[in-house]
């Protein structure tokens, strides 16, 4: 049976590990989002931010082996890092990317939900997302200004300021 997923919006995050393929010469899927269509091979990583209309198309003939992961990447008070930083799409295979271990302790870790799982599932995304930032983040942007991780020092304090005293009821407006 052929799958694909059909046009559509989440209201979360998606994370599409693309574990293998099988029956095509040279198996690969499509991905249509916002505008783009991206050619995506075995071992590659796709993360959809929530609310991006999104299609995933398989090649005919190919059996695809893929872990797919909801999830949120928000912030400092809701702001989500995929959008702050304007993660692209796609990101291929590497020889040290962790995308196929994280994928499967992800998928362990939901499907258990043992006591923990969430602190454990948090922490498996923050590794990869952290590795994406560390070693791919030539591809990663502020929105509309430029390279994000060379401008993240600069926000830094102010995020980390916001976070720690936000709930502070006697925070005077002026400070933030």
């Amino acid at each position: 049976t052929r799958w694909l997923i059909k046009p559509r919006v989440i209201q979360d995050n998606m994370w599409f590990y693309l574990a293998g393929a099988s029956g095509a010469r040279s198996p690969g899927l499509t991905l249509v989002s916002g505008g783009e269509t991206i050619r995506a091979r075995p071992g590659d990583l796709l993360l959809i931010p929530k609310g991006r209309r999104h299609a995933v198309y398989p090649d005919a003939g190919a059996t695809w082996r893929q872990i797919a992961v909801h999830f949120f990447a928000d912030v400092y008070q809701g702001v989500n890092l995929l959008d702050l930083l304007n993660f692209p799409l796609h990101f291929p295979a590497a020889p040290d990317a962790p995308f196929a271990s994280a994928s499967e302790a992800l998928a362990r870790e939901y499907a258990l939900r043992a006591p923990g799982w969430r602190r454990a599932f948090a922490a498996e995304l923050m590794r990869v997302l952290v590795y994406l930032v560390r070693a791919r983040g030539e591809r990663l942007q502020v929105a509309g200004r430029g390279p994000g991780p060379a401008q993240l020092p600069r926000l830094l304090p102010a995020l980390r300021f916001v976070d720690e005293h936000l709930g502070d009821p006697d925070l005077p407006v002026a400070l933030l």
